[in-house]
């Protein structure tokens, strides 16, 4: 029997998605209440300039950047052409990174700018500054920085209403720690500080190998990364749910492009611990898994033509970062059996990621562990006490009855998929 409340919840999304136009891009009545009529204006003038940023005046460029929050919003409801929106991105990073650039330098905080996976810009994206530190005071510094910069930029282009400590909130900009250079309790402070950052040191850790395109990870990035992919899907599900409580505000086109964002934000985080898991198999030398283009990854992608699949996605959300986590804890039993340096805590690791999944798929994939590692499966068993159970007196006795749940909602996550395809 299916959980009632993932039932609900999927119930809950199919209707309230249900008033999202199945066309995309959104009809153009609705996309253009998204910006002023200023703002279309200059949307107007930079197609005048074959999307050239730099070639607008020094308002046009200031209102653009004061209101990048409103262009992603109407680039992601179909109202700017890509080419336009990939411009404007442009001339914003620019503008932007040379403003939190001189506020580390002013902070006395070396400073790079995270690597970026793709040379294109997806609507939602946020700005990620690496700063090395020796005190959070320095964030905070750095943020007041940056805020007065942009106060003095604006007002010096004549579109100030009045001066601001919070544009880097709006403007989604987040100075974080290297995590090289902090204790784990150091790093989560500094990530209270910013928008939407991590908090687990060595997930930070990995996302940077990973960009990088090398070196080696641990237990301890496994689990970190696992445990933070799978609390920011969780958190993105969470706001999703309240929006759709009240399914009357997706009139407002501004609110219908942060559903999209959030729902799409959420598919990356479950991309994100599929791709943990490949690379650690790759690292472990064990076979790729055949996953091809996964629902969640066809779900990730921010656009206004991708938004039939990102509602698909969502709509399975449990079900694939479920998926995902119970893949994980398999790669994670057959790496504990050739790798001394996971074995030793991959009792402990696996609880903690076994603890973000609900009791039903918990015992799924205590069952997977077990044509793994059965030797393994029964230490974790025997610690998972504190947990609660699906049924029965141990999550191995639960594993017939969720292996039909598994198989069922797979195969409907596949049709999904397939839908999604056809529909792209």
């Amino acid at each position: 029997m299916l959980n009632r409340a993932f039932c609900a919840r999927v119930l809950l999304a199919v209707l309230a998605l249900a008033i999202f136009t199945l066309s995309s891009p959104i009809s153009e009545a609705l996309a253009q209440q998204t910006l002023s009529a200023d703002l279309r204006e200059i949307v107007g003038r930079l197609s005048d300039a074959g999307g050239d940023a730099t070639k607008l005046s020094g308002r046009d460029r200031a209102l653009l950047f004061k209101n990048n929050d409103a262009v992603n919003a109407a680039r992601l409801n179909g109202e700017i052409p890509d080419h336009l929106y990939q411009g404007a991105q442009n001339d914003f990073a620019s503008f932007n990174r040379q403003f939190a650039a001189d506020s580390a330098a002013e902070a006395g905080a070396e400073f790079t700018v995270q690597q970026r996976t793709t040379d294109t810009f997806s609507p939602g994206t946020d700005s990620d500054y690496i700063t090395v530190v020796q005190d959070k005071k320095q964030i905070t510094k750095m943020q007041n920085g940056y805020n007065e910069r942009v106060n003095n930029f604006l007002s010096e282009n004549g579109v100030l209403d009045q001066p601001s400590n919070t544009w880097h909130n709006k403007l989604d900009t987040d100075f974080m720690a290297d995590p090289r250079y902090v204790t784990e309790a150091e790093f989560r402070e500094v990530a209270k500080l910013n928008n939407d950052a991590y908090k687990r040191r060595h997930a930070a850790e990995f996302e940077k190998i990973k960009r990088a395109g090398g070196g080696k990870i641990g237990p301890q990035h496994v689990t970190a990364t696992a445990e933070e992919m799978s609390d920011f899907a969780t958190k993105k599900g969470h706001k999703i749910h309240e929006m759709f409580e009240n399914p009357s505000q997706f009139n407002d086109p501004v609110k219908r492009a942060e559903a999209i964002r959030l729902m799409a934000q959420e598919q990356k985080y479950i991309t994100r611990i599929e791709d943990l898991e490949d690379f650690l198999r790759a690292q472990e030398g064990l076979p790729a898994r055949p996953r091809g283009t996964s629902l969640a990854a066809a779900g990730s992608k921010r656009s206004p033509h991708n938004v039939g699949t990102i509602r698909e996605a969502h709509a399975l959300a449990e079900q694939t970062r479920s998926k995902a986590l119970q893949d994980l804890i398999e790669t994670m039993g057959e790496v504990a059996h050739k790798n001394p340096q996971f074995t030793a805590s991959a009792t402990d690791d696996i609880v903690k990621i076994l603890a973000k999944l609900p009791p039903g798929e918990r015992a799924t994939a205590m069952g997977i562990l077990k044509t793994r590692n059965a030797g393994l499966a029964r230490q974790v068993d025997a610690a998972l006490d504190g947990l609660p159970r699906a049924s029965g007196a141990s999550a191995l006795d639960d594993v017939a009855r969720a292996g039909k749940m598994r198989r069922g909602l797979q195969a409907a996550a596949d049709a999904m998929d397939a839908l999604g395809k056809v529909a792209a």
